[in-house]
C-alpha cells in the first residue's frame, strides 16, 4: 500500500491549570481521511498481492488515537462483519457508549475540548470533544486481505468533517480544558544563502567524515531569539566498487551571544531523506517547510522540522534547548 503522508497534529493530554510538560506528554498525527478504490476496470477478484488500491482524500481529517494507549477487551470489529478489502464501506463508527469507554481507558474526559493550532494561519480553533463523537474505526492498510481480523488490526480516532479545519492545514492540537498555545510567536523559516565562512560555530565534522563531503551549501535564518544556520550537504559512501550519494543536513542555533544552544544532524537512510530547503520565492509546498518560536505558554521555543520524507518510524518536535527532550509523535506508522 502507498505510504500515507502525515500532517502533524500534537494532541496533548490536559492536566492542572499550570500547563507543564512531563514524560507522559503524547503527540499524535492527523491524517487526511482517504477513501480507497481499485483502478478503473478492476474488481476485487482481480486485486493483486500487495495491493494496487488508489487512496483518494475526501476532504475530512482524522485524528489517530491508536497509539495513545493500550485498550482493554473492547471489540472494534463490527458485528455485521468486515470487508476483506478496503473501499467506501471499510470505515464505521462505534456506538457512543463504546466510544466513551475507549476515551475513559485513554484518560480523556468527555468535558475536554480540542484546541487546534493552525501553524499556517497562526490561530487556534476550539472544538468540543463530545461533539466529535462517536469514534471512527477502519482497518489498517497492512491488514487488508487477511481472514483473521482482530482489534489490533484496526485504526481508531476522531473524524473531523470537511470544513471543520482548513483544507490546507498544518496543526498542533491539545485535549484538555485550558488552551496551551501562544498565537503570534511562530516564525516561518526562510533560508538565505551564506558563505561557509559566515557559519557561526562549525562543528558538523563531529557528525560526519568531512572527507566524504561532495557538495556543501550553507544557509542562515535570523529569528527573534536565535540565529539558525544550516549546512545542506551531499556526501558519498563506498560499498565495494559501488559509490552511493546521500543527502544530509547539519543545523545549529546560536543565542545572541553566539553560543551554540541547539544542534541537529539529519542524514539520509533507508526510510528517510531531507527535502529541499525553503528559500524566498521558492515554490515548495508548505508541508515541507520549517518553523520556530514559542508554540506553548511558558516554555522554550520549538524547531519544527517538517521537511523530512519518511516511510518508517515517526518524527519528533524538539525544543531549542540542549536539556529539554523532544516530543515524540505517535504516528501509528505501522508496517
Amino acid at each position: 500500500m502507498p505510504h500515507i503522508a502525515f500532517k502533524v497534529i500534537a494532541l496533548l493530554l490536559g492536566f492542572a491549570s499550570h500547563i507543564a510538560f512531563a514524560e507522559t506528554l503524547k503527540v499524535v498525527p492527523v491524517d487526511a481521511l482517504y477513501h480507497y478504490r481499485l483502478p478503473d476496470g478492476q474488481t476485487t477478484d482481480q486485486q493483486p498481492e500487495g495491493g494496487d488500491w488508489w487512496h483518494v482524500p475526501n476532504g475530512d481529517a482524522f485524528i489517530n488515537l491508536s497509539e495513545w494507549g493500550t485498550l482493554g477487551p473492547i471489540q472494534l470489529k463490527p458485528s455485521k462483519g468486515y470487508p476483506k478489502y478496503p473501499g467506501d464501506d471499510d470505515k464505521h463508527h462505534l456506538s457512543l457508549k463504546k466510544s466513551q469507554a475507549i476515551l475513559k481507558q485513554l484518560g480523556i474526559s468527555l468535558n475536554d475540548q480540542l484546541f487546534i493550532y493552525d501553524i499556517y494561519q497562526d490561530k487556534v480553533i476550539t472544538l468540543t470533544l463530545k461533539d466529535l463523537l462517536p469514534l471512527m474505526v477502519y482497518i489498517d492498510p497492512y491488514s487488508t486481505g487477511q481472514d483473521d481480523i482482530n482489534t489490533e488490526n484496526f485504526v481508531f480516532g476522531l473524524q473531523l468533517k470537511k470544513g471543520t479545519i482548513p483544507e490546507e492545514f498544518g496543526e498542533f492540537a491539545y485535549i484538555g480544558n485550558i488552551n496551551p498555545f501562544v498565537e503570534g510567536q511562530i516564525e516561518e523559516i526562510i533560508w538565505t544563502p551564506i558563505s561557509e565562512e559566515q557559519f557561526p560555530v562549525d562543528t558538523f565534522t563531529n557528525h560526519i567524515d568531512i572527507e566524504h563531503i561532495e557538495e556543501k551549501n550553507s544557509y542562515q535564518f535570523q529569528g527573534k531569539e536565535f540565529t539558525f544556520s544550516i549546512h545542506s550537504m551531499i556526501y558519498s559512501q563506498t560499498h565495494g566498487k559501488r559509490k552511493a550519494y546521500r543527502f544530509a543536513d547539519y543545523l545549529e542555533a546560536n543565542d545572541k551571544e553566539g553560543k551554540v544552544v541547539f544542534e541537529m544532524f539529519r542524514g539520509e537512510g533507508e526510510s528517510s531523506h531531507p527535502s529541499p530547503l525553503y528559500e524566498r520565492n521558492s515554490e515548495y509546498p508548505k508541508d515541507n517547510r520549517q518553523w520556530t518560536g514559542r508554540l506553548f505558554k511558558d516554555h522554550e521555543p520549538i524547531f519544527y522540522n517538517n521537511r523530512t520524507y519518511r516511510s518508517f518510524g515517526c518524527e519528533s518536535i524538539p525544543f531549542v534547548s540542549r536539556s529539554k527532550k523532544s516530543i515524540p509523535i505517535l504516528c501509528d506508522n505501522r508496517h
